[in-house]
């Protein structure tokens, strides 16, 4: 039943990347090919979906896609609730506490949802520090952690931005992206043994977390340039 659910969210990740294809073909903009490149392509995708609107996802293209993942999203509730239930049989109460505190309260993930709606990285992070109020361990404390330390990198506030990042690896599960980002400062600052440490970090993860392109190419610049200056010494 696990596999089935697997295969089923896999699935649904191939039609986000179709979808993201779409959207991109629709603005007639190609994906950054380089970090550097993604804050400004993020913006620009932000603006011409706010002068366009959701005209894009009218195409036959993207119904046909959307059609596909509500077939998708049916199958993965139909497959949740017995493991659910199952787990629960086998874990018993433990179980469920460690549910309810993993996933976090849905007022926090409301909070972090509006946070990144926002353009204003001072408003976005007074509703990422409101998301953390309802808790500071679990999914979404890990997602509002990693969420204030991309906008304190956008402040320009380096140190804040490395502490949030390090709390959102600690607050869940550690994950890919987020020691890639954190390596990636740790770089920026000079401190080039944490940026090791971190970037090959991020390129070890397994599949389920591990990085996403493009910066896991980027990743593996970082890896040479540190391989290169360790050599050079």
């Amino acid at each position: 039943m696990i596999q089935l659910l697997t295969d089923e969210l896999e699935k649904a990740y191939a039609i986000n990347e179709s979808w993201t294809n779409e959207l991109l073909h629709f603005f007639d903009l190609s994906m950054p090919a380089s970090f550097p490149e993604m804050k400004k392509f993020r913006k620009m995708i932000d603006a011409r979906r706010k002068a366009q609107g959701a005209a894009w996802m009218e195409r036959a293209e993207c119904q046909a896609l959307a059609t596909k993942m509500q077939q998708i999203i049916l199958e993965i509730n139909q497959l949740t609730p017995p493991i659910y239930l199952r787990m629960g049989e086998v874990y018993g109460d433990l179980y469920y506490d460690l549910l309810d505190n993993s996933f976090g309260t849905q007022e926090a993930k409301d909070l972090i949802d509006m946070g990144n709606g926002e353009s204003d990285p001072q408003q976005a992070i007074k509703l990422f520090q409101q998301a953390l109020t309802y808790g500071e361990t679990g999914i979404q404390a890990s997602k509002a952690f990693m969420e204030l330390g991309m906008r304190y990198e956008d402040l320009g506030e380096t140190e804040q931005a490395i502490e949030h990042y390090t709390r959102s690896l600690t607050a869940w599960k550690p994950f890919g992206f987020g020691y890639f980002w954190r390596g990636r400062l740790y770089y920026a600052r000079g401190q080039w043994e944490q940026a090791r440490s971190d970037i090959e970090r991020a390129l070890n993860f397994a599949s389920e977390s591990m990085l996403p392109s493009p910066e896991r190419e980027e990743a593996e610049e970082y890896l040479v340039k540190l391989n290169e200056r360790n050599y050079q010494q």
